[in-house]
């Protein structure tokens, strides 16, 4: 696995953390998550199929 470091300004840092808390995740987690919903909205990532035809991050959204 990489490791990737993105700059942030401050506003989006806190925003990003007010977001991660309203969804129960770290902020390093809720941005792999944003990042990943996008990548495949846009084709560019195979979805993660489970058992029931839920991805693991639409299992994540019902906490």
């Amino acid at each position: 696995m990489a490791r990737i470091q993105l700059i942030l300004n401050d506003d989006e840092v806190e925003s990003l953390a007010k977001w991660a808390f309203l969804e129960c995740r770290d902020p390093r987690d809720q941005a792999r998550y944003v990042l990943r919903k996008e990548m495949k909205r846009l084709g560019l990532l195979e979805p993660d199929i489970l058992e029931g035809g839920n991805s693991n991050e639409e299992n994540n959204d019902a906490k």
